[in-house]
This record gives C-alpha cells, sequence and structure tokens, in this order.
C-alpha cells in the first residue's frame, strides 16, 4: 500500500510518547548541567563580581552570550532564549541587545520557527560574572581596537583553526554552549567565504544535516569576547 503522509493513532501517540522522552532527558542533562555550573562558579566565588553593563563594559555581556549560560526561558514557547545584536555594529551599546527566541532557528518549509524577541531590562545588564579574564581590565573600544590589529586578528584565526582541528580529531565538541533540541555540546565549524575575523566561525548542532534533513540550530561567533570565552574554555588561555 502507498504511502500518503498519514499516520495512525496509534503513530501518533509513539510520537507523542518519544517527544515527551526526548524532553524529559533533555531536561535531566540540562539540571545537571546547571549544578556543574553552580559548582564551578561556587568553587570561583573568589573572582565573581557584579558588573553594571554600560557603553564601556558591553563585551563582558558578549563574553556571556551563549544561550546556556543566560538560563533565559522564551515566555511564548518555553525554549531557551539567547543574547542578541545586529552583526553589522562595529561597537555595541547596552540598548543594541536584546533577547531573541532560539526557536528561530528551527523554521523550514514545513515548520514554523518562534520569533519572540524582548528587550532587556535593567536587571538583565546587571550581572555576576568572572571578572579575572584580563579582557575585562579594558574598556569596549580600547578591546575592540586590540581585536582588530591585524596581528591580533592573524594569531586568533591561527588558534580558532587549531582548535577546530583538534576537536575535530578527538570527535568533540564545544561544552559551553548545548544544542536547546539535543542537549549536546555544539560543533565548532568555519565558513568557506567568511569576510573578516567576526564572520569566520560558529556552532552547530551536532544532529545537523544537509537539505532541512537534521537540526538547524546554529550558534554564531560574532564577537572578539564570544571568541575569547570559547578558547578560554578550550585551552585556558583566552585572546589576551
Amino acid at each position: 500500500m502507498k504511502d500518503y503522509g498519514y499516520i495512525t493513532e496509534q503513530q501518533k501517540k509513539r510520537i507523542n510518547d518519544l517527544e515527551e522522552k526526548q524532553t524529559y532527558i533533555r531536561d535531566e542533562i540540562n539540571q545537571s548541567r546547571q549544578i556543574l555550573s553552580a559548582d564551578k562558579f561556587q568553587s570561583n566565588v573568589q573572582n565573581i563580581e557584579k558588573v553594571d553593563i554600560g557603553h564601556e563594559t558591553t563585551h563582558v555581556l558578549q563574553w556571556n552570550a551563549f544561550a546556556d549560560t543566560m538560563a533565559k526561558k522564551c515566555p511564548k514557547c518555553s525554549r531557551p532564549m539567547k543574547l542578541q545584536w545586529a552583526r553589522e555594529l562595529s561597537y555595541v551599546s547596552p540598548t543594541d541587545f536584546y533577547w531573541g527566541c532560539t526557536g528561530w532557528y528551527f523554521q523550514s518549509n514545513q515548520i514554523k520557527g518562534c520569533k519572540f524577541t524582548q528587550r532587556l531590562t535593567k536587571d538583565d545588564l546587571s550581572l555576576m560574572t568572572d571578572v579575572s579574564a584580563p579582557e575585562f581590565e579594558l574598556s569596549s573600544q580600547d578591546f575592540n581596537i586590540i581585536l582588530h590589529d591585524p596581528n591580533t586578528s592573524e594569531s586568533i584565526l591561527e588558534r580558532m583553526d587549531d582548535l577546530q582541528a583538534d576537536l575535530r580529531s578527538k570527535k568533540k565538541g564545544i561544552d559551553i554552549v548545548c544544542c536547546p533540541i539535543h542537549a549536546e555540546p555544539m560543533v565548532l565549524q568555519k565558513k568557506r567565504n567568511g569576510v573578516g575575523l567576526l564572520d569566520q566561525y560558529y556552532l552547530r548542532c551536532a544532529h545537523w544535516a544537509q537539505n532541512d534533513q537534521g537540526c538547524n540550530y546554529i550558534e554564531k561567533l560574532k564577537s572578539g569576547s564570544q571568541l575569547a570565552a570559547l578558547l578560554k574554555n578550550q585551552t585556558g588561555i583566552g585572546i589576551l
């Protein structure tokens, strides 16, 4: 009998059961990650300080931009939300940041993704973070000046390429950010035709496949602080 795409009630129930199981497993993984993050936070409490984000400290907020870090949920669909800002901005001000639902990345011809966005509140612009990174000793403007120095950019590109090759050989992902659907570490990728340092690298789900056959979720690495945070996490040394 030819299959026209219809499914039986039994098949629908099976799909619902699998989705519930997937949600349960993902929640268990996220809870374990939150416990590990809390333990790491507690063990490093001497370096944790409150930072009020202003024009001179926007790079501190960008350092913490990975979706897993901020634990912000979309009020519309309950997916994690991600800190966003326009890629074309050379210098980002506090008012340029906003929350974007990660569901936006799951839209396709068959599925409509969640496009919910939300402005940051005053509380969002005040965060507790590890201030021991050398990058935080500089203002955002001075950090950007160093970042765009040709020698610095060349060094970062070389280190990122080495990191990608090392992770690929070990078949490992980036564990500071996980896919919100699969709760697995993301895979570091490099664009074929990237223009400039901040248009080169991104993270994609390990379950990605061509032609929308796999998971479409990606994380763009569009700031020097994100690159620094990633390098710090993976190699122990950031950009400076």
